[in-house]
């Protein structure tokens, strides 16, 4: 069972999470230019390198594979804007 610390906790992280991916879109943003269109990035938030893949999954699996489970990620479509 989930208790509302565990939940509060959860959120804070996940928070953090996103916050620290956008700014690292925003810091990579010239070099996330050069990827082709259709591709997703997965970010690693406490170090700012990266993996990518053809699909979501792809870019999530390359990032496990490279870091481990218990890295926070940051996922991010790559396209004609690149949006933080």
């Amino acid at each position: 069972m989930v208790t509302t610390k565990r939940l509060a906790k959860i959120r804070k992280d996940t928070t953090r999470t996103i916050r620290q991916g956008k700014h690292w879109i925003q810091l990579l943003e010239s070099e996330l230019k050069e990827l082709p269109n259709g591709i997703w990035i997965c970010i690693n938030v406490k170090t700012g390198e990266y993996v990518t893949g053809k699909t979501m999954s792809d870019a999530g699996d390359a990032f496990e594979k490279k870091f481990g489970a218990k890295q926070q990620a940051y996922l991010h479509p790559i396209g004609d804007e690149i949006h933080a």
